[in-house]
């Protein structure tokens, strides 16, 4: 038979149990709910940026996982600073919380560990693991639109606009079958007196072919 607890022992726990209670109430719920991507969407200047977020691939994942180095004190530190963002809030929504950095490669990776060679449609070659392993390039260096933002045409991929940056013909090669799978260089392309000729045709219509417009060529 169980002995009964002391009336110190009693006392003790009950502190105890309202110490924790008053932890659960005032810092794990508040941080709780402050960590959560909704949180952020009360912020007049974050509504453009959760907007986006809400209809991308990235929907299931929260702010911290991308925007937070994957380490236990960066992690830890974000919850505690989180917390104090929580009830600043309640008195001002005017200054969003600046607690976000760039996502690094690693936080990427922590998901994205296939590193794929193709698009997902199969129509585009994307050797990932030249880019991020041998060329040491960061993901948002290409993936600018992926979350936060879409591009021009609406969507959250990259543009080719972006790709060309650097596949001008000598940073990287820029013909068109090194990219995409299913478009190899019109015969026509590859007369000398084509950017002659052709802007000058009524009937070239740029995005027929290549989804742009004729002032973008221009």
């Amino acid at each position: 038979m169980a002995r009964p607890l002391s009336p110190e022992r009693r006392r003790l726990l009950i502190r105890v149990g309202i110490v924790a209670l008053v932890i659960v109430i005032f810092v794990i719920v508040p941080g709780y709910i402050a960590t959560r991507p909704a949180y952020f969407s009360r912020f007049p200047g974050l509504e453009d940026k959760h907007g986006p977020w809400s209809t991308s691939t990235h929907v299931s994942a929260n702010c911290e996982g991308c925007h937070v180095p994957p380490r236990l004190l960066p992690r830890l530190g974000y919850h505690v600073r989180m917390v104090g963002e929580f009830y600043g809030s309640l008195f001002s929504r005017s200054h969003p919380p600046d607690v976000f950095e760039t996502p690094t490669n690693a936080a990427c990776l922590s998901c994205h560990d296939d590193l794929r060679t193709v698009s997902p449609e199969g129509d585009l070659k994307i050797p990932h693991k030249a880019h991020v392993n041998v060329l040491k390039m960061k993901c948002v260096q290409c993936h600018d639109y992926l979350v936060h933002e879409k591009s021009p045409e609406g969507k959250h991929t990259p543009t080719m606009a972006g790709c060309l940056e650097c596949h001008d013909g000598d940073t990287a090669k820029n013909n068109c079958d090194a990219c995409h799978t299913k478009k190899a260089t019109p015969a026509s392309h590859k007369t000398a007196d084509w950017l002659v000729v052709h802007p000058q045709k009524d009937t070239a219509e740029c995005e027929g072919c290549h989804a742009w417009t004729k002032e973008w060529c221009v």
